[in-house]
């Protein structure tokens, strides 16, 4: 018997490096990443983990073709965690490392 198994091409897409930073002047988490190649780039999704949470969620709609996202819904002080989901024309995903930002409490 003939058994069919679909092909997926290899994914060229890696996170090379993922940031994120809190911006004390605008109050948001600044977001940026690069890619080893960004050839076949479709988007990405956002994650997000807020202070006190056990488990991230999806944050953003798919992000078209870009490098860098504002977080403004920053609610209260402490560690926001993330991740993105990287994905490329050939319907592949790959899921970065998680990056933290600290939003210190206002005095």
């Amino acid at each position: 018997a003939f058994t069919y198994r679909a092909f997926s091409p290899k994914s060229s897409l890696n996170v090379k490096q993922f940031t994120a930073k809190y911006d004390k002047k605008s109050n948001t988490n600044q977001l940026k990443w690069t890619l080893e190649t960004d050839k076949q780039y479709y988007g990405a999704i956002l994650f997000r983990k807020d202070p006190g949470e056990a488990d991230h969620s999806q944050y953003s709609p798919r992000l078209p073709n870009q490098m860098d996202y504002t977080d403004k819904s920053i609610k209260k002080p402490g560690t926001y965690s993330y991740y993105l989901k990287i994905y490329d024309t050939l319907g592949n995903v790959v899921k970065s490392d998680e990056v933290q930002a600290t939003v210190p409490e206002s005095k």
